[in-house]
């Protein structure tokens, strides 16, 4: 799995734990803990949005775009998966470790 899926996906369930926090918190009438879990709630959910819309949000050059569609025509697979495996090939050749990606 992508790391910025995982990551997506993490923050997603944290999202529904402090959901359910704050329900249970509610419940049993401890209305600064319910308060608290719905704030880990809200900034849960803006980094998932965040991590999700990062990845959209980066712009490529045409060229490289009719290059994807191109080859995405050719192998079937989707311009996400090839975009991602081209630049994982760029950063090995440029010596990157894990770290600094």
């Amino acid at each position: 799995m992508r790391p910025e899926l995982t990551r997506a996906l993490l923050a997603l369930s944290a999202v529904g734990a402090a959901i359910v926090a704050a329900v249970a918190a509610g419940a049993a009438g401890e209305w600064a803990a319910a308060g608290a879990a719905i704030v880990a709630a809200s900034s849960a959910s803006m980094l998932a949005a965040t991590l999700v819309r990062s990845r959209a949000s980066v712009r490529i050059r045409p060229d490289l775009g009719r290059w994807l569609d191109e080859r995405a025509a050719m192998t079937g697979e989707s311009r996400d998966v090839l975009a991602d495996r081209a630049l994982a090939m760029q950063r090995d050749r440029l010596g990157e470790t894990e770290a600094e990606r």
